[in-house]
């Protein structure tokens, strides 16, 4: 079997394993549903810091790294501040 297919595969089922839980779980206070998504987003940032970064250092260099990082930091800030959170009070 080709390997892209099979890795392909292999992420989708584990990217259903994953999700499972969510349907069983019920019950969760908004604590705990902040606890979550913190988690998730350190997930992420590590992935991108460890495994990301590093290789787009290598394939284009610094200059081009730092660009497209501020680039996604000011556009994240922009639709952050567009689009407030509905919980979050800003007085």
């Amino acid at each position: 079997m080709n390997p892209i297919l099979l890795g392909s595969i292999a992420t989708a089922v584990c990217t259903v394993i994953g999700a499972l839980p969510a349907l069983f779980i019920t019950n969760i206070t908004h604590r705990g549903k902040d606890i979550l998504l913190a988690f998730t987003a350190g997930i992420m940032v590590a992935a991108s810091t460890y495994g990301l970064i590093p290789s787009a250092l290598k394939l284009s260099g610094l200059p081009a790294v730092a660009i497209g990082i501020l680039l996604g930091t000011i556009d994240r800030a922009h639709a952050a501040g567009a689009h407030p959170a509905p919980y979050r009070s800003f007085a």
